[in-house]
């Protein structure tokens, strides 16, 4: 059951179980109940709100959270001695490296964990750290702006290429060039955990 923020000594009384934290930058869409920012959430751990939950807590890592941040919420954890009575989600995939997603900083590659699912198929998980190019100056409202989607998909087109076709010839070096795009957006896309899929037509 996921349950709404309240005051400490409200939210003690209450069974929480689902969690999700997000990046400080998504602090807009952490409104939400059951959603925290890292530092809220670390802050509110501090003050004891989560001491004398009547059941275990688990956590899952939305979008904009390190492996930093993560030892920073395990640290706040295991001052309250709260650490072995809370479920973690596993670590995040590898990121998709630097030779595959031609991305020279790691704040820029938002690929990880790329694995073939098909003779076909693949598919890589998102993974945005907060100091993405496109969250520095465009991170207003509580959605993912466009601009990441499509340059999720642009990576892993590369990536795909780079680690799945290429890696045939080595002697070789691509290039890669867009004909064209043809985009739809159907619904929003929310700093939570996604997964990227492309199939190969031709």
């Amino acid at each position: 059951a996921l349950v709404g923020k309240a005051g400490s000594g409200e939210l003690a009384e209450r069974m929480l179980t689902t969690v999700c934290l997000v990046g400080d930058q998504f602090q807009t869409f952490a409104t939400h109940p059951a959603v925290w920012t890292v530092s809220g959430f670390v802050a509110e751990v501090r003050r004891g709100c989560f001491d004398n939950l009547r059941g275990p807590l688990s956590i899952s890592w939305g979008q904009g959270v390190t492996g930093y941040d993560r030892e920073f919420v395990r640290d706040g954890l295991r001052a309250r001695g709260l650490l072995d009575s809370v479920l973690l989600a596993g670590e995040e995939p590898a990121l998709v490296n630097r030779s595959r997603t031609h991305k020279q900083r790691e704040a820029n590659a938002v690929l990880a964990g790329l694995r073939r699912t098909s003779e076909d198929t693949y598919r890589a998980s998102l993974r945005l750290h907060p100091e993405n190019e496109f969250l520095l100056d465009h991170q207003s409202g509580e959605h993912l702006q466009g601009m990441v989607v499509i340059e999720a998909f642009r990576q892993m087109f590369i990536s795909v290429c780079e680690q799945f076709v290429a890696v045939r010839w080595p002697e070789r070096r691509y290039c890669y060039i867009w004909h064209g795009m043809d985009l739809r957006f159907q619904n929003f896309l929310f700093p939570v955990q996604a997964d990227v899929d492309c199939r190969i037509r031709d």
